[in-house]
């Protein structure tokens, strides 16, 4: 299903495309000024990512709304906003050259 079908089945007022992160944010945390790890991980973390719910990102790629929507609101979300999910694969982010050798290759592949 695209973008547009999942806007039209769902009745929604936008569509944003988002994709899997590829690090779980449970596993983020900042570090004191001497690197110590002592409290990094929160205590009740599964150690299996298998058990960890999946978490999404905004991949820029797709914003489709209904004019009356976005012109009336000065954000994207809302409770008639629903996620497009993408793979990953068809996610890269182009930042710097190596993104878009990244790019280049799936592109050719």
């Amino acid at each position: 299903m695209n973008a547009l079908d999942l806007l039209i089945k769902r009745n929604a007022d936008a569509i944003v495309s988002v994709c899997e992160v590829d690090h779980h944010p449970w596993w983020f945390n900042t570090l004191p000024a001497d690197g110590c790890m002592k409290d990094f991980l929160k205590p009740d973390i599964p150690a299996n990512r298998q058990e960890l719910p999946r978490y999404y990102r905004l991949n820029g790629a797709i914003y489709l709304a209904c004019w009356d929507f976005i012109s009336r609101r000065d954000s994207w979300y809302g409770p008639g906003t629903y996620a497009y999910i993408m793979p990953r694969e068809r996610s890269v982010d182009i930042d710097g050259e190596i993104d878009l050798m990244v790019a280049q290759l799936i592109v050719t592949s």
